[in-house]
């Protein structure tokens, strides 16, 4: 299983997208694509990529990086991190 929408906001992760043609990039605004998709929709690389296309040149060849913020707390969402207490 991976990440869902609402497990990268509650973990404050950060999902920008880059265009492998023309290297534009952009934030995703995570909390709009919860809304339309709903907070247990997939949120790894390969069930986000299909769906985006470039806004500068209208490229689909996208890639994706996933950033934490200074306060990551991912593991307040990570079942596995809780259990151990991490």
């Amino acid at each position: 299983m991976g990440w869902t929408l609402q497990a990268l906001i509650d973990g404050d992760i950060s999902v920008a997208a880059f265009c492998r043609k023309c290297d534009h990039n952009a934030l995703l605004d995570l909390v709009a694509l919860r809304d339309m998709r709903g907070a247990d929709a997939p949120a790894m690389a390969d069930d986000l990529k299909q769906r985006l296309r470039c806004t500068a040149c209208g490229s689909r060849e996208m890639g994706l990086t996933y950033t934490p913020s200074g306060n990551y707390r991912m593991a307040n969402v990570n079942r596995f991190a809780r259990a151990k207490g991490v």
